[in-house]
């Protein structure tokens, strides 16, 4: 979502409502392509809000969008509804909201960069799933804090370029297609590499 709203917001003659809901609409089309799983659900949920809300340009708290998407999946996921995706997804969402702001404070004293906030949402959201791997698992990994470190923000960098190269197979264009592909290919290496070794 964030991606095609990145390229939108590059079009002068896209106005400031098609900018809000062609994203979403995508993320919809997405969210359908893999079957509704939970996470993607409820990070679904979250952008629908926030885009419904920024339409009628009202301001939205963490805690309503939470809730708000906690009863949607309730109405139309009820198998899923606080089972241990739905757990661990929300969980991890409400420490990055809730404690997040904290940790930059306390640890960073607000000076973020790139590298501050991934290690703060990576810590922050593993105070928030804590309690529930421990519920479920009875251990907790403190190693996750750097692998989420460095893999979450690499996945966030491979996405884009996944989607171009699956946009420029479609039109057909045989030399970018192949370079494009061969980076891809490259950096789902090295991730499979990083998720296994770290």
């Amino acid at each position: 979502t964030g991606f095609i709203y990145l390229i939108l917001s590059r079009i002068s003659f896209i106005n400031y409502y098609a900018l809000k809901i062609i994203p979403t609409t995508a993320a919809l089309f997405y969210l359908i392509l893999l079957d509704f799983p939970v996470s993607l659900s409820r990070a679904f949920c979250f952008i629908s809000i926030l885009t419904v809300a920024s339409l009628f340009f009202r301001k939205t708290h963490p805690t309503d969008v939470i809730l708000y998407s906690a009863f949607f999946i309730f109405i139309f996921d009820k198998e899923n509804y606080l089972g241990l995706s739905f757990s661990l997804s929300f969980s991890a969402v409400m420490g990055i909201f809730y404690f997040k702001n904290a940790l930059d404070e306390i640890i960073f004293y607000k000076n973020s960069n790139f590298f501050t906030d991934n290690l703060t949402i990576s810590l922050s959201a593993t105070i928030g799933t804590f309690p529930v791997l421990m519920y479920y698992f009875h251990s907790f990994s403190f190693g996750s804090i750097l692998v989420n470190s460095i893999l979450v923000p690499f996945t966030s960098f491979i996405l884009p370029v996944l989607y171009v190269a699956l946009l420029v197979e479609g039109m057909g264009i045989p030399i970018l297609n192949e370079v494009l592909w061969s980076y891809s290919d490259l950096f789902l290496r090295v991730q499979a590499y990083l998720s296994d070794s770290l």
